[in-house]
């Protein structure tokens, strides 16, 4: 009876050590990835424009992988943010992380869910912005509808403005 425990945790321990290493080998490579983006973001250097507070980062994603998380330094981990939008682009600032650019932003749209949250009809807005070669998509929920709409315009003017953010 005691030889059937022990052989029963031995294979609970193999699955746990397989498990933790999965996930361990997943986040790594993610990490890579994202690293690999950072030489192709494009600055952002134009005028500050206006300063949203308390604006909640859900997360980046490929355009075309909605449910595949991309691991850019700055824009890891879900937060509340200062999102500052410039002529050129926008700077998002979460606490404890980089502040990271998000330039050449060709469209904005709004949304109900993505990978990480799920809210009322457009309650969510997606900015479809490039790295490079690579689109990619951030999600982020303003604290109020008409923080939200302004928000909309003034990247909206600015991709109109210039054909691109």
């Amino acid at each position: 009876m005691t030889q059937n425990y022990l052989i029963g945790g031995s294979v609970c321990a193999v699955l746990a050590v397989l498990a933790f290493w999965g996930m361990w080998r997943s986040w790594n490579r993610r990490q890579r990835q994202g690293d690999a983006l950072v030489a192709a973001l494009t600055p952002v250097t134009g005028a500050a424009q206006q300063k949203f507070e308390r604006v909640l980062y859900v997360v980046t994603h490929p355009a075309a992988q909605p449910l595949v998380r991309v691991s850019l330094p700055g824009l890891i981990y879900r937060g509340y943010a200062t999102v500052t939008v410039h002529s050129d682009g926008l700077k998002v600032a979460i606490p404890g992380e980089n502040e990271t650019a998000i330039g050449a932003i060709h469209r904005i749209t709004t949304c109900q869910s993505s990978l990480a949250k799920t809210v009322e009809k457009d309650g969510l807005v997606e900015v479809h912005w490039r790295a490079g070669e690579q689109a990619l998509v951030s999600v982020f929920r303003l604290p109020s509808a008409a923080q939200q709409k302004e928000f909309i315009n003034l990247v909206t003017s600015n991709i109109e403005g210039t054909g691109q953010c």
